[in-house]
């Protein structure tokens, strides 16, 4: 008997690995946080786990049972929050498991927007100007050279965030509309990032999944585009194509290598309509991002 694969979740990025593996002939197992999705019903999961219980606990919960496999299993998570938890305890998971992946203080810093923004400019890669906030005082403390349309987005999307709002990022035209669509989340999630918003269509944004080795070599790499997303605008990905865009393989390439990247990843970009130019928007660290149900497709 091979190496298990343990899906950490089941969304529809979740079954997309369960599929791919599935098709391969690999055991996969998935622990989820519901017993009611209707992915639970797919036919390439060998094995159901229901657990309740946050990030942390789930950690705690994987090195309890590590005794009841015959070899190492390899682990899929398919959210950031429990990338960081991983991340947080990886010498220990790594006694156990097998999972690729940055040291913590690396995955930290690439999955905070703000720092992220902060490492892009400090590598001279474009990125639209951004800037923390975590109250409505800081809103009004923005300089007035802040060029609105602006994003915002949650720091991270918590438990409490997930349960509660709809959408993963807002557009404010003036600083009314901002405190207005701040006010949406701040209860759950009050830091956040104000970035300006590159104008365009669905259809600029462009994106890059790849996997490097624990060397740090360049192993895979694949580009796409976005055709359509819901909510229109900052929403998730409806329908995307393959395209080839030298460019943006070449600026996730460089970014990946001077973080000394390792494991899964994509990077995500908008092409400013005006000047032909991509912006790096935000990256995926330490798991894959629908890129299996993508590749195959």
């Amino acid at each position: 008997m091979g190496n298990k694969a343990i899906v950490l979740g089941i969304s529809g990025n979740g079954l997309g690995i369960a599929r791919s593996l599935g098709r391969r002939d690999i055991d996969v197992i998935t622990i989820a946080d519901t017993n009611t999705s209707a992915n639970l019903c797919s036919r390439y999961l060998s094995e159901k786990r229901y657990f309740c219980g946050n990030e942390s606990e789930l950690v705690e919960y994987l090195l309890r049972i590590h005794g009841e496999f015959d070899q190492k299993p390899v682990l899929f998570p398919i959210r950031d929050a429990t990338v960081l938890a991983l991340a947080e305890r990886i010498e220990a998971v790594r006694k156990f498991y097998h999972v690729v992946m940055p040291d913590a203080e690396v995955v930290r810093r690439a999955l905070c927007k703000t720092t992220f923004s902060e490492m892009a400019e400090e590598f001279r890669l474009p990125v639209p100007r951004s800037t923390m906030i975590k109250c409505e005082q800081d809103i009004s403390r923005l300089t007035s050279d802040f060029k609105y349309p602006v994003i915002i987005k949650p720091e991270y999307r918590n438990d409490r965030y997930i349960a509660n709002v709809a959408g993963k990022a807002f557009i404010a035209d003036n600083p009314p509309e901002l405190l207005e669509q701040y006010s949406r989340f701040s209860g759950y999630q009050p830091e956040a990032i104000v970035q300006e918003y590159i104008r365009g269509t669905d259809t600029d944004l462009y994106f890059c999944f790849q996997y490097h080795t624990v060397e740090g070599e360049l192993a895979a790499s694949l580009c796409g585009r976005k055709i359509r997303q819901y909510p229109a605008s900052c929403g998730s990905t409806c329908s995307c194509e393959v395209v080839t865009c030298p460019e943006v393989e070449k600026i996730t390439t460089e970014f990946f290598r001077r973080i000394h990247y390792s494991g899964p990843g994509s990077m995500e970009f908008k092409r400013d309509p005006r000047d032909g130019r991509f912006y790096l928007i935000e990256p995926t660290i330490g798991r894959a991002d629908w890129n299996n149900a993508f590749s195959e497709g």
